[in-house]
C-alpha cells in the first residue's frame, strides 16, 4: 500500500512539474495567450492524481515485457516507450485536470483552458525529461572519472609498491655480501664460485695421476 501510495505522489507531483514548467515558458513565449502558472499546477494535481492508475498499469505491463525478453532491442525500446508515456501521461494530466476544473467551476475562473494545458504539459514534460536526462549524463561521467582516477591511483601505488620490494631485496643482497667481507670470509656465491674453479683445477691432476697408475701397472 505505501508503494501504490507513493508512486501516485511521484505520478502527481511529476504532472505538476511538468505543467508548471511548461506554462511558465509558454505564457513567457505568448504572453496575450491564456497561460497561467498557478492554474497549471491545479491542473496537472487534478489531471495527475486521475491519470496514476492508468498510467501505473501501463509501466507494469512494459516492466513485465522487460522481465520476459532477454533482447537488448526491446528493452531499448521499452525503455523510449516509458519516456514517451511520461510525456503524455503530463499533457494528458493538465488537459484532463482542465476539463475537471472547468466543468466543476465557472469556465471563466479557469484561467488555463483545456488547449493550452495539454501543450504546457507537453512542452513541460519535453523539457524536465531533457534535464533528467542531461543530470543522468552528467551523474555518469562523473562517477566514469571517479573509477579512472581510482583505477590509476591503484596502478601507480602498486607499482610503487614492486619498486619498493625490488629495492629492499636488492639492499639486503648487498648487506649480505658486507657482512661476509667483515667476518673475513667471503660471500656465498664467491665461495660457490671458487669451490667450482678448485675442482676444475683439480680435476686435470687427477686425471693425470690416473694416467701414471695405468701406465705403471702395464708396465708390470
Amino acid at each position: 500500500m505505501g508503494v501504490l501510495l507513493s508512486s501516485a505522489a511521484a505520478v502527481t507531483l511529476s504532472s505538476v512539474i511538468c505543467n508548471v514548467i511548461g506554462s511558465a515558458i509558454l505564457h513567457h513565449i505568448h504572453p496575450q495567450a491564456r497561460y497561467n502558472v498557478l492554474w497549471a499546477s491545479r491542473n496537472g494535481a487534478v489531471g495527475g492524481a486521475i491519470l496514476t492508475v492508468p498510467w501505473m498499469l501501463i509501466f507494469r505491463l512494459l516492466n513485465a515485457c522487460v522481465a520476459r525478453t532477454s533482447s537488448e532491442f526491446v528493452q531499448e525500446m521499452v525503455g523510449y516507450a516509458g519516456w514517451v508515456v511520461t510525456a503524455a501521461n503530463s499533457a494528458a494530466a493538465g488537459a484532463l485536470g482542465a476539463a475537471v476544473l472547468i466543468a466543476s467551476l465557472d469556465e471563466g475562473k479557469v484561467k488555463q483552458g483545456v488547449r493550452e494545458s495539454a501543450a504546457a504539459g507537453g512542452v513541460g514534460s519535453g523539457v524536465w525529461l531533457a534535464a533528467l536526462m542531461a543530470a543522468s549524463l552528467v551523474i555518469m561521467m562523473w562517477m566514469l572519472a571517479v573509477h579512472g582516477v581510482d583505477w590509476i591511483r591503484r596502478k601507480i601505488d602498486n607499482k610503487r609498491q614492486r619498486v619498493a620490494k625490488a629495492d629492499a631485496a636488492g639492499e639486503q643482497h648487498e648487506l649480505g655480501q658486507v657482512g661476509w667481507q667483515e667476518d673475513g670470509g667471503v660471500a656465498p656465491s664467491q665461495s660457490r664460485h671458487d669451490q667450482n674453479h678448485q675442482t676444475t683445477a683439480m680435476m686435470p691432476r687427477s686425471h693425470g695421476i690416473i694416467s701414471g697408475t695405468q701406465e705403471g701397472s702395464d708396465k708390470v
